[in-house]
Formats: structure tokens, sequence, C-alpha cells
């Protein structure tokens, strides 16, 4: 696969976390709270070991098990 695909579907993949994450909390994926989510989403996908994508699944696995935002 080309990096260019790789790259598109990674966001894809991340567009529907934070979709998903929207949802669980009863939000609208367009709502300030939301993007406040994904910017602390992103920083932590660029400041630690962990991918944006592997610490949006985090929060969903934390928002499912009943832990507030």
């Amino acid at each position: 696969m080309s990096s260019s695909v790789t790259s598109v579907k990674a966001a894809a993949e991340f567009d529907q976390s934070m979709a998903d994450i929207a949802q669980l909390e009863g939000l609208d994926r367009s709502s300030e709270k939301v993007a406040g989510f994904e910017k602390r989403i992103m920083d932590l996908g660029s400041s630690t070991m962990f991918s944006s994508q592997e610490v949006a699944d985090a929060f969903q696995t934390m928002q499912k098990a009943g832990l507030d935002a």
C-alpha cells in the first residue's frame, strides 16, 4: 500500500474514532468539547510513545468503562 493510501486510511480511522467518542459522550462531532478532546488526544499522540489512534482507542475504552472526561 502506498504511503498516501495508508495516510488517508489512518485519517479516516481516527475521524471515526472521534465520531465514536462524540456519540459515547452524547455530543455532536463538531462540538467544542469534542474538539477539545481531539486536541488533547493529538497532543498526547505526539508527546508520548502512543499514537493518536491508540490514545483515542484508550479514551473510548475508558468511556465504555464508565469513566468521565
